[in-house]
């Protein structure tokens, strides 16, 4: 059955209603005209600037207790709000412009390990001229804080710099993926940057021949037969993924040999495939090949070493010259066999028969001061 009505018909049998008034229905076929009830919509008027201070969408902001559904109209930037539970969104009309990043983040960074603090850049601008809003997202559930962050990242919404504090406890070393993001109020742009906490670990060697004693952080060895077959000592399993150390002379020795191998062998020479290192005179084995680097064979040279257990890659520099430059160039040089996936140090000697002699390094971690700077990508041992 309708219910339609010609109001025309209706207007003897009423009597005229107020301005604001509305038609309701008495329930028993009646109609009248009567106050509107309930809350409806609360509208607020944003401030154009020259007629209250503050203005815009800042006077909208301080709005006393908006409810869900209220609207907000922006004088200044001729914008309409809607109030969700707990913050005001622009409501787009038309085509809306996503922000533009002009200060890329990089796409990786490495938090510190000692507890300080470390920053990432990301500008964007808004081809509209809205303001942007920065912020950041982890990879967990309800956005929970990663292992590898103590605190809360914190965001400087002027400058887009964000600030992060990094763990101190080894357990939490790792990597995570966070989602940088800036918004307009209606869209917004990402990007992602992969945070690695990674803590310096020694280098020991054992105490047993060829070394003459136990050693972190250092070794000494004696020889009283060269090792190009066979006879070579060895360091305690190296941290995978990519990481940077020195070795520095510290006897004045000529005759030594320092390099990679897997960290499965147990018995190997200068002289077999797998080995990768350099004599003091700068020639790289297996192979006695001139590579152009200087020699470290006087106290205080300082070989360089950068590797990547998951390319099986290593790089070679002396007294901070590189062979090839791991912050740029792929390696010519690999470690082991298709089957590594872990490297340890091997030292050696080229003495001749009858002949006998004691090397003696300093290994430098990262819990020491290195001579050089790290590589861009890698972190040190």
């Amino acid at each position: 059955m309708s219910n339609t009505k010609n109001l025309a018909n209706l207007a003897a049998a009423l009597d005229d209603g107020t301005s604001g008034q509305v038609l309701q229905s008495t329930g028993s076929g009646g109609v009248q005209f009567a106050d509107s009830t309930g809350s409806g919509v609360t509208t607020y008027t944003g401030k154009s600037g020259t007629d209250g201070t503050p203005s815009g969408a800042t006077y909208i902001d301080n709005a006393s207790n908006p409810s869900e559904g209220d609207l907000a109209y922006d004088l200044a930037a001729d914008q309409l709000y809607i109030r969700t539970t707990s913050a005001w969104k622009r409501v787009s009309a038309g085509t809306d412009e996503s922000p533009v990043i002009t200060t890329e983040p990089p796409t990786s960074h490495d938090l510190n390990s000692d507890g300080s603090t470390s920053t990432v850049t990301m500008v964007a601008t808004d081809p509209e001229g809205f303001g942007i809003t920065y912020g950041i997202a982890y990879p967990t559930a309800n956005n929970a804080l990663p292992d590898q962050l103590a605190t809360a990242t914190s965001i400087n919404q002027s400058t887009g710099v964000y600030t992060f504090d990094p763990s101190t406890t080894e357990a939490d070393a790792g990597t995570v993926k966070v989602r940088l993001s800036a918004s307009d109020g209606i869209s917004t742009t990402t990007r992602f940057c992969t945070l690695s906490l990674a803590f310096s670990v020694d280098i020991t060697t054992p105490n047993a021949a060829p070394f003459t004693q136990a050693g972190t952080n250092t070794a000494s060895a004696y020889w009283s037969s060269g090792t190009a077959s066979t006879g070579m000592g060895f360091s305690s399993e190296l941290s995978t993924g990519k990481k940077y150390f020195e070795v520095v002379n510290s006897n004045n020795s000529n005759f030594g040999m320092v390099g990679l191998v897997d960290n499965t062998v147990t018995s190997f020479g200068y002289n077999t495939t797998g080995f990768i290192g350099l004599n003091a005179s700068g020639n790289k084995y297996t192979g006695n090949d001139d590579i152009g680097l200087d020699t470290w064979y006087t106290s205080g040279g300082v070989m360089m070493i950068a590797y990547d257990t998951s390319t099986r890659e290593i790089w070679l520099g002396t007294n901070g010259t590189w062979y090839e430059d791991p912050s740029t160039t792929s390696s010519s040089f690999t470690v082991g066999t298709s089957s590594t996936t872990s490297f340890k140090m091997a030292f050696g000697s080229v003495i001749g028969g009858g002949s006998t002699y004691t090397n003696t390094y300093d290994i430098i971690t990262g819990s020491q001061t290195l001579n050089y700077t790290v590589p861009t990508g890698f972190t040190a041992h």
